[in-house]
């Protein structure tokens, strides 16, 4: 709950109102200083033509360059005998009470005087007391001090009376700065009046006419001198003086600090000495003091020479000044050093610039989204990823729901405003289709930024485009089921040629036994002696012999028929081929997750080094240090987006470290990405490494589980547990989700669990899937990690 929003409750205490420190939090807009400059330069005038009215003329400068809905001034005093706070000039809806006062101690006016610094007030009429409340109301107020005699003595002040309308610190930079021309001016007018009282007096007393002249010239004296006061006061300008010929007559000290030159160096020279020889040779100063004397002031950028030599970057208005009959008396010329603006402006486009390389090298875009006035923005590179002009565009989230694949558009929509109502970081994968009708893949992930009130609607993040990871998945379950059908076709040739073989075998053995057979039949009938009968019975032998062979071969070639439906033998083969399969996927992650950590990831940690150290040389607190903090940001995010992607694709760790090591920060990573609440508990693995096939099994089959709850289930919460039974090890993934048919999801053919399913087969092992609508889900591996049951899908 922030400032505007609380504190209904009868009893407040300062703090609830009073809330300076939040000026440091809230984005501050960047300086405007040519327009600081034609303030200063008009009060300056009107101070020299018409004093009186620079109280009134100052109130309205504030309302202007703070953009406030009323500004005014409130000095102490003493009536009555009490001390009251009086308002001499106001401006904006809150004029009606100009020449009023209030008390003291009932006025925030009296913390700024007390603690001499600018302060800022939220709703202040719910801590002061009721004589403090007027019409309109006030829902800010920043006050800034200032002093006559080194001692605080009243303040200027600026205030919102609408909702939403909130100060930042260039506003107060700016108040603090009109606070000294308001002591300067409220001396000048005090002055001013002892003049007029003196005039009166001599208009009274012609005889005392001397003295009375006397007296006026002193305070013109006076007057002369405060105005030299107020412009030394003046130290983040230089501030020259002219006359009318364009010789310096007089400078603030801002002039020494700036360029060097002390009093006596300057003044009487020409004001084109300050300038670079290539300004003078154009005549600028001329040009700009001739502009001024006919419009009245004359504004631009221009090259200046300091005392020692070099040259900066410089901008500034020069005025004309005239005297009641209009006629020019000289000129103001104020001025300020540009070379700090401008060199941070070159490192921030070029900070952008290395930024979008990174982005663009990487395919990637960045984008946010303002889901209170529903504006999203996309940068060049993400409108390049949808296939438009690569611009920076700002447009309402149906416009992109409009690029959207129809299938994808209902869970992009819910994540995003899952993101902005929840907290729910974005990490989803979706199609779009761009204007010539090609369809790409891409990856959305991002978080809710939150504000100093701990809450926001802003929602940003990294696209990046994965068609050429989701094509090569593709291609390679196409290639899988082309090779399976190829090893069926050829398994299927194989056992007819095999089958024909033996048919043919055995009908030759066959055809021999027969002619054997009749051959010892004729011998037999012919036999008329004993060796002629061992003859005949030798034939009959080896005529058994060769019916013995050749019902061998029959039992052989039936034998073969009857396998080739049962296919346990081709089921050996598709093992393996699978297998080969699962090993070549997972080189191809290694290759890409190995390519994207050390080629792009280390042009991010370049480029986020580049941008740090540039922001170490800015002054803290500067716009453009938050700029660059914001763009540090965006780049850690892209380098975050880089890792995560490439811990998809195949963690290192799991090499390097094992299992439990690997679920373990995945696990933790999940759930920050997703805002899911997970449990992982695990037993005696701590110290254990299985074979390199069991743990890209059980890991793969671990990840597709979790991206199954982040899609489909809408959990709560999820448990993944890993340990051992005996001699398998089992997994267990179970959550609090909405549940599905395993029996309808299975006939459907989804690839996900098929793909969990083939990898546990692989390594030996079973999958089971416990669910129903409405009830969660639970996942049930076990591996067993005897030898004979390792496979290669690694190798």
């Amino acid at each position: 709950m922030n400032g505007l929003d609380q504190l209904d409750s009868p009893t407040l205490c300062l703090e609830d109102v009073l809330r300076t420190d939040e000026l440091g939090r809230r984005p501050s807009r960047a300086p405007d200083y040519a327009a600081e400059n034609r303030a200063l330069t008009s009060l300056t005038e009107t101070m020299v033509q018409a004093p009186r009215e620079l109280l009134q003329k100052l109130a309205e400068t504030a309302r202007q360059l703070c953009r406030a809905d009323s500004a005014g001034i409130s000095i102490l005093e003493v009536a009555g005998g009490r001390e009251v706070f009086r308002w001499p000039a106001i401006a904006g809806p809150a004029a009606a009470r100009a020449g009023g006062s209030i008390e003291r101690d009932a006025a925030p006016c009296r913390l700024a005087i007390e603690r001499d610094s600018v302060l800022l007030f939220v709703r202040p009429e719910r801590y002061f007391a009721p004589s403090a409340s007027a019409d309109p109301p006030t829902v800010e107020a920043l006050l800034a001090p200032f002093r006559r005699g080194g001692r605080p003595i009243g303040a200027v002040w600026a205030v919102a009376h609408a909702e939403g309308r909130g100060f930042d610190a260039e506003d107060a930079r700016l108040l603090e700065s009109l606070s000294r021309f308001a002591g300067a001016a409220y001396q000048t007018i005090g002055a001013l009046d002892a003049a007029e009282a003196a005039r009166d007096e001599l208009e009274r007393r012609l005889a005392e006419r001397t003295r009375k002249l006397s007296r006026a010239n002193t305070a013109l004296r006076t007057n002369q001198e405060r105005l030299r006061l107020l412009v030394e006061n003046v130290r983040d300008d230089t501030i020259l003086f002219l006359d009318t010929d364009g010789r310096v007559s007089d400078r603030n000290e801002g002039t020494e600090r700036l360029l060097g030159y002390r009093l006596e160096d300057v003044v009487g020279g020409p004001i084109e000495r300050l300038f670079a020889p290539e300004d003078v040779h154009r005549d600028l100063p001329g040009r700009m003091r001739r502009e001024a004397a006919a419009r009245g002031s004359a504004a631009g950028e221009h090259r200046m020479v300091r005392a020692d030599g070099t040259r900066f970057w410089a901008g500034g208005t020069i005025t004309a000044l005239r005297d009641p009959a209009g006629d020019l008396q000289g000129f103001i010329w104020i001025f300020r050093d540009l070379t700090v603006g401008r060199a941070t402006e070159a490192a921030l486009r070029e900070a952008q610039e290395n930024l979008q390389l990174a982005l663009s090298a990487a395919h990637m875009g960045i984008w946010s989204w303002d889901a209170g006035a529903n504006n999203l923005t996309h940068d060049a590179n993400l409108n390049q990823l949808l296939g438009l002009a690569p611009t920076a565009t700002t447009q309402p989230l149906e416009q992109l729901l409009e690029r959207v694949h129809p299938d994808d558009r209902g869970l992009v929509g819910f994540a995003l405003q899952a993101c902005a109502r929840r907290g729910r970081p974005v990490h989803l994968e979706f199609r779009v289709v761009r204007p010539d009708g090609s369809i790409r893949w891409l990856r959305h992930q991002g978080s809710r930024s939150r504000g100093p009130d701990g809450r926001s609607n802003q929602v940003a993040g990294a696209t990046v485009d994965i068609t050429d990871l989701m094509e090569t998945e593709e291609a390679l379950r196409r290639a899988r089921r082309q090779l399976e059908t190829r090893v069926a076709s050829r398994v299927g040739h194989l056992a007819e040629e095999h089958a024909s073989r033996s048919l043919g075998a055995v009908r030759r053995a066959i055809r021999v036994a027969l002619r054997v057979a009749g051959s010892a039949t004729r011998l037999a009938e012919s036999a008329d002696s004993v060796p002629q009968v061992q003859a005949a019975v030798r034939m009959a032998a080896a005529t058994t012999r060769a019916a013995e062979r050749a019902l061998k071969m029959v039992l052989a070639f039936e034998t073969a028929r009857s396998r080739v439906p049962d296919e346990k033998w081709v089921e050996a083969i598709w093992t393996e081929v699978r297998r080969a399969i699962l090993a070549g996927e997972e080189q191809q992650r290694r290759r890409i997750a190995r390519e994207l950590h050390d080629q792009l990831g280390q042009y991010c940690a370049s480029l986020i080094m580049g941008i740090t150290a540039l922001q170490s040389r800015l002054p803290e607190g500067s716009e453009l240090a938050g700029h660059l903090g914001r763009l540090t940001e965006i780049a850690r995010q892209v380098d975050d987006d880089l890792h995560r992607i490439a811990l998809e694709l195949r963690p290192t760790a799991l090499d390097d470290f094992g299992l439990l090591t690997t679920l373990s920060s995945y696990v933790e990573d999940w759930r920050e990405r997703t805002g899911i609440a997970v449990d992982f508990p695990s037993g005696g693995l701590e110290a254990l490494r299985l074979p390199a096939a069991v743990e890209t099994a059980a890991f793969r089959i671990v990840q597709e589980a979790l991206n199954n709850v982040q899609k489909h289930a809408r959990a709560g919460r999820v448990g993944v547990s890993l340990g051992l039974r005996g001699d398998d090890l089992v997994v267990i993934v179970e959550d609090d989700g909405r549940g599905f048919d395993p029996e309808a999801a299975a006939a459907a053919g989804r690839l996900g669990i098929r793909g969990m399913r083939e990898r546990a087969v692989l390594v030996g092992g079973k999958l089971e899937i416990e669910s129903s609508p409405g009830a969660g889900t639970m996942v049930y591996v076990q591996i067993p990690l005897r030898s004979d049951a390792e496979g290669s899908t690694d190798e």
